[in-house]
């Protein structure tokens, strides 16, 4: 929609955040048609008719970036969320949809997460799996009241706090989608704030869900993980194939099931084919092709794999089959694995690794005194320096 000086619909606001935009198709059109990009909507990264956006954009316009010159790509809608906030007339979520001839694409994952990962000078990652009957007794709301009624309102209440209590501690967090689906419409709903809570304190997101579906099903699945829940990375099943990848490629970030942790992995992953590799040695072969054209400005790759840590031996042999990938290495601690055994997965920078760890942390306050978040701060703490030391970047 045209937005000028004398249009009615013109966005006026004190505030302007970007929450989601979304490139939502093709359409040729008319050159003149840019003009019909508001300031408001202009990325950062992005040259429409050479100008800029005001300071206060954020939520997710960072990863917008041009790619290639503008006049030889053709116009297509963009569709992005944005929240007007005015002082007077308070916040309201808007979809505005504009056309551009500026390609858009988003940045590449794995520099996002390595420059987080430099930033915070760890590789350690929270896992946020909650589970009802192990969260603690009296759990508290924003306000200091405890929170009763259903499971979901407590969950939210306990993952909020646990983000803030780790949000200045770790780069990423991961959180077990199955842990939230298990609740229904309002789990999910909550999965949803939460997210965009670990987003709006700088933190990476990595959406636990394992899908491996093909053709349109796999399509959904990656709208669903990276333009509504609006995470940075994935995890997914190779079981049917590259296809099942594909859809999420030019979304986010996307971990593969490679060499997992738990001991029932042997049943496929170690099975030998003809020409002698193992299936998991296949699968990492499949990672590092698709990986290939996925290769950001830091030499890590967006086509990442989960190595568990609980085999470092084998880790190791498939890290040297698919060296720029970024690793999601789970297993430490409760089931386990050993930071120490797995400096080799790292690489040479200290960031081609991602160590999550989840009960350790979520639930250390069970054999402590004091308030529960400190507990949790704390175990953060010490998962981040041990990680962060072993890989050099501390």
């Amino acid at each position: 929609m045209p937005v000028g000086k004398d249009d009615p619909h013109r966005v006026v606001a004190d505030e302007l955040h970007v929450i989601r935009p979304q490139c939502i198709g093709r359409h040729a059109g008319r050159r003149q048609d840019r003009e019909r990009i508001p300031l408001q909507l202009v990325p950062q990264f992005a040259s429409f008719g050479r100008r800029t956006p005001p300071p206060q954009m954020r939520h997710g316009i960072e990863r917008l970036s041009p790619v290639g010159p503008d006049d030889a790509q053709p116009l297509r809608p963009i569709q992005i969320q944005m929240r007007r906030c005015n002082a007077h007339a308070g916040a309201e979520d808007i979809i505005l949809t504009t056309m551009s001839d500026a390609p858009v694409q988003c940045r590449n994952a794995a520099d996002e997460l390595v420059e987080a990962m430099r930033a915070k000078g760890t590789c350690a990652c929270v896992g946020i799996d909650p589970v009802l009957e192990m969260l603690p007794d009296g759990l508290p709301d924003g306000t200091g009241e405890a929170v009763t009624g259903d499971p979901a309102s407590r969950i939210e209440a306990f993952c909020t706090q646990v983000l803030d209590a780790v949000a200045d501690i770790v780069p990423a967090v991961k959180f077990q989608s199955a842990c939230f689906e298990r609740f229904g419409a309002g789990g999910m709903a909550v999965l949803e704030r939460t997210v965009a809570h670990a987003r709006d304190m700088g933190l990476i997101v990595l959406h636990d869900a394992k899908r491996g579906d093909i053709g349109i099903s796999a399509e959904h699945y990656a709208a669903a993980t990276f333009d509504e829940l609006n995470a940075h990375w994935i995890t997914a099943s190779p079981y049917l194939g590259r296809e099942t990848l594909e859809p999420y490629l030019s979304r986010g970030g996307v971990f593969v099931l490679v060499r997992t942790s738990n001991p029932g992995a042997d049943d496929l992953q170690t099975l030998a084919l003809k020409d002698g590799r193992t299936v998991a040695d296949a699968t990492a072969d499949m990672v590092a092709a698709l990986g290939a054209s996925h290769i950001g400005e830091h030499g890590r790759s967006s086509v990442g794999a989960v190595v568990g840590a609980t085999r470092p031996a084998e880790a190791e042999q498939v890290r040297n089959r698919m060296p720029e990938a970024m690793l999601l290495v789970p297993g430490i601690g409760a089931q386990g694995g050993t930071l120490e055994s797995c400096r080799a997965l790292c690489g040479d920078d200290g960031c081609g690794a991602l160590f999550p760890a989840s009960r350790s942390v979520l639930y250390a306050f069970h054999n402590t005194t004091g308030p529960w978040t400190s507990a949790i701060t704390e175990a953060a703490v010490a998962m981040a320096e041990a990680a962060g030391t072993m890989a050099g970047l501390r």
